[in-house]
């Protein structure tokens, strides 16, 4: 099977019309009618300003990564790609 591997990186606390990122990207591409999708929250990271995040017990408040792939052929790619 030929196909595409889509993987984005959002940080867990943006949102898109009052939705956290994640969850509106998971949510277009099921009504496109997308097969699966998945999103996966960080533990540790550190972005382009070199500033080590991580996730400890007892921080309540971090704005960890959350990535977000799909599988999925070229059409549905392009059309999630255009969407956003």
């Amino acid at each position: 099977m030929k196909g595409c591997y889509l993987k984005f990186y959002v940080h867990e606390f943006r949102k898109h019309q009052g939705v956290p990122l994640y969850e509106w990207l998971l949510e277009q591409a099921k009504e496109m009618g997308i097969h699966g999708g998945s999103a996966f929250r960080a533990v540790a990271g550190f972005g382009r300003h070199g500033l080590l995040q991580e996730e400890r017990f007892f921080e309540l408040a971090g704005d960890l990564t959350v990535e977000v792939v799909f599988a999925l052929d070229e059409a549905e790619a392009r059309h999630l790609l255009d969407l956003i």
